[in-house]
This record gives C-alpha cells, sequence and structure tokens, in this order.
C-alpha cells in the first residue's frame, strides 16, 4: 500500500523511486565534483540614522499614528475633490460643445 495522504511522501516506494530516479539522472554524469565559490559580503553598509536634539522623534505612538492617518485621509480627500471638479469640468466642456 502507498502513502499517499500526506503532502511529504516518505513511504518506502517513495524513497526508493525518488533514488532510482536520483541513480537514472545521474549513472551517466561526467561531472563528480562542483567547485565551491565563496562571495564576499558587500562593500557598502547602509547609512546609520543620526538623531539629534533638532531631528524629530521617529517613535510610533498612537498619537503620532492617528496624526499620520488624519493627514493621509485629508490628503485623498482633497485628491478626491480635485477629481471630481476636473471630471465635473470635463463633463460640463462635452455638453456645451
Amino acid at each position: 500500500m502507498k502513502n499517499t495522504s500526506s503532502s511529504l511522501n516518505t513511504s518506502p516506494e517513495k524513497l526508493q523511486e525518488t533514488q532510482l530516479l536520483w541513480h537514472n539522472l545521474t549513472e551517466r554524469s561526467a561531472t563528480v565534483q562542483v567547485p565551491v565559490v565563496t562571495v564576499s559580503p558587500a562593500a557598502v553598509n547602509p547609512p546609520t540614522l543620526l538623531l539629534t536634539s533638532t531631528a524629530p522623534s521617529t517613535a510610533l505612538t498612537p498619537e503620532s499614528i492617528e496624526k499620520n492617518m488624519q493627514e493621509i485621509m485629508d490628503r485623498q480627500h482633497q485628491q478626491q475633490q480635485q477629481l471630481k471638479k476636473t471630471k465635473e469640468g470635463t463633463i460640463r466642456t462635452s455638453v456645451s460643445s
């Protein structure tokens, strides 16, 4: 009986099938060794953030998150109003033509 109930099939039949497949794929292979190449780490380091007394605090507080969300919502509202005015102007222009 073949184990097919799991996504990782580790039954003896599956193991034998995998070993046979690997043998068939590698038996005529001329490559028996693969050179290992090591890559040095990147020479570039990200800049460090300098916090001075004149720099604003970057801490996330409930108040700062709420303020940021309000600013985002205000900008979105302004953009929607501008888009609405642009569409209304386009409709008036095409109707009056």
